[in-house]
């Protein structure tokens, strides 16, 4: 509801951290692995994926994808299908104008190509311990409202 704060980490926090940057490569590796494990299974559809520069190794820190033929409606009944499935899928991001802080000095009109990504983009599972029969649940999910 108001401007949010911009907290620094502790010592402990920070000591955690460090000994987790030791498996870095391996949690990347993993999460490139699973991306293209979805990117594999779902190419065939209209869906748009991150497009990763040749040239670089994304850390797949998220895992967006922009469902083109859906609408917001669409979206939402996809995602309580998720969700009542115990898969946590979310919206990233939520834009800056719909959050009660900027809602007043924004009209979302104005921002016709940002409201067309918020209304069909969605974030799947994607994090080190997800096995591929979740992945493929959440696949075959996917394939079901893309029919």
């Amino acid at each position: 509801q108001l401007l949010g704060l911009n907290y620094r980490m502790n010592e402990l926090q920070a000591v955690l951290d460090i000994e987790q940057l030791k498996n870095l490569k391996k949690f990347i590796r993993k999460r490139n692995q699973q991306a293209k494990y979805y990117i594999k299974n779902l190419k065939k559809y209209d869906i748009q994926f991150q497009k990763i520069d040749s040239k670089n190794y994304s850390a797949y820190h998220l895992f967006v994808i922009v469902l083109n033929n859906f609408n917001i409606k669409k979206l939402n009944i996809l995602i309580k299908y998720f969700l009542k499935n115990n898969i946590y899928v979310q919206k990233h991001y939520i834009p800056i104008y719909h959050h009660p802080y900027y809602k007043e000095n924004f009209n979302p009109k104005n921002f016709p190509n940002t409201e067309n990504y918020y209304n069909k983009s969605i974030s799947l599972p994607l994090y080190y311990d997800l096995k591929r029969s979740e992945q493929d649940k959440v696949i075959s999910i996917i394939k079901y409202f893309l029919k």
